[in-house]
């Protein structure tokens, strides 16, 4: 049996397991047989439906050529070894996992795929895959179009394998009298942009006696952010969670995701939120396809014009009639062309042509 073993670092282990979780079924439906290496802090050996092994993040003390060698020593103790079920490749998710990756792979001699999810990931990877491809030509994947734009003049061009989601039958029900509510993401490293947010936010969440709910790592990375929060007088409405985005009920329960990221950078929570009928509010973004003006969310198109951002909270948050017919909007658009189904069948082809695998089919009936 062809075996493809998925590397994945802790912050994308943790912020992407429902991504990975759907990617690992459909590759297993396919006919592949899956190994997921995760960090030892977040390796869950209690999922079942896929092989979950431990490994080491490389450090200082344990450089990446040491992390692989442990890693694959483990990966053998389980009967995976060269002579009886050989790694057909390697896919990494996390750019701290990159130089574990690219060791195993030289070791093994399979190709890797770098996955790419933020324009400067795209463009770090697409600069250094040839230090991955040790089997073939280097591959980068990246989940939308608009990243290939963002790697324009380097020397590899990247495959999009466009991530998606699974769309309830029937969206969550908001009763009409219920307290509004919004999930906020934040990548920490734009906090000039995300206190523009916040002080729209703060003074609609208060006009529509709204509660915030924010991913609590996000605020302890960024103090400042959390300092800020309190001198506005946001504290009051904003509850903590820890891991929010791998604990997704919140999101596709509220009214309204807000999101504050980096350029390009592309998180599965939209889709998510999207297919549930949850208004994505966020600035443009080109290098995101997901974000489509009217379409797909709210989209502010200056991230520093406060009443800009103030209005599609309000418009969100009161639950307007236009504000509705964009989240039903979202929600065809990710049935029709951001399906799990989409991302497992490109994956799939991806791994075919790279690692020359015949796979029973290309169109699992996930999603």
């Amino acid at each position: 049996m062809r075996r493809a073993l998925l590397i994945c670092d802790a912050d994308f282990a943790v912020r992407e397991r429902a991504l990975l979780d759907r990617l690992a079924i459909g590759l297993l439906d396919a006919g592949l047989r899956i190994v997921m290496a995760l960090p030892a802090s977040v390796c869950d050996s209690a999922e079942d439906f896929v092989e979950r092994v431990p490994y080491a993040p490389p450090t200082v003390a344990r450089p990446a050529r040491h992390a692989a060698r442990q890693l694959w020593r483990t990966l053998a103790d389980r009967g995976l070894d060269t002579d009886r079920a050989p790694l057909s490749l390697i896919h990494v998710f996390g750019s701290s996992a990159w130089s574990v990756a690219a060791r195993l792979g030289a070791m093994v001699g399979a190709p890797v795929v770098v996955e790419a999810w933020t324009a400067d990931l795209a463009r770090r990877a697409a600069r250094d895959a040839a230090g991955l491809g040790h089997a073939g030509d280097p591959v980068v994947s990246v989940p939308g179009a608009g990243l290939i734009e963002a790697c324009s003049g380097c020397a590899i061009r990247p495959t999009v394998c466009a991530w998606g989601a699974r769309a309830p039958d029937r969206p969550p029900t908001r009763p009409p009298g219920a307290q509004p509510t919004a999930v906020l993401v934040v990548n920490p490293a734009r906090q000039a942009r995300a206190r523009v947010a916040l002080r729209a936010l703060a003074g609609v969440a208060r006009d529509e006696d709204a509660l915030i709910l924010a991913d609590a790592g996000a605020f302890d990375a960024s103090a400042g952010l959390w300092r800020f929060a309190r001198s506005i007088g946001l504290e009051s409405r904003l509850s903590l969670i820890p891991d929010l985005e791998s604990r997704r009920s919140p999101a596709l329960d509220a009214d309204a995701l807000i999101v504050v990221l980096e350029p390009g950078e592309h998180r599965s929570v939209l889709l998510d939120a999207m297919a549930s009928e949850s208004v994505v509010i966020a600035s443009a973004d080109p290098l995101c396809d997901w974000l489509r003006p009217d379409q797909t969310g709210l989209i502010v198109d200056d991230a520093g014009d406060e009443s800009a951002w103030g209005g599609a909270f309000a418009a969100a948050l009161s639950r307007s009639a236009s504000a509705g017919e964009t989240a039903r909007r979202a929600r065809r658009w990710v049935i029709e062309h951001r399906r799990a189904s989409r991302h497992i069948a490109d994956t799939l082809a991806l791994y075919e042509r790279i690692a020359g695998l015949k796979i029973r089919s290309h169109r699992p009936a996930a999603g």
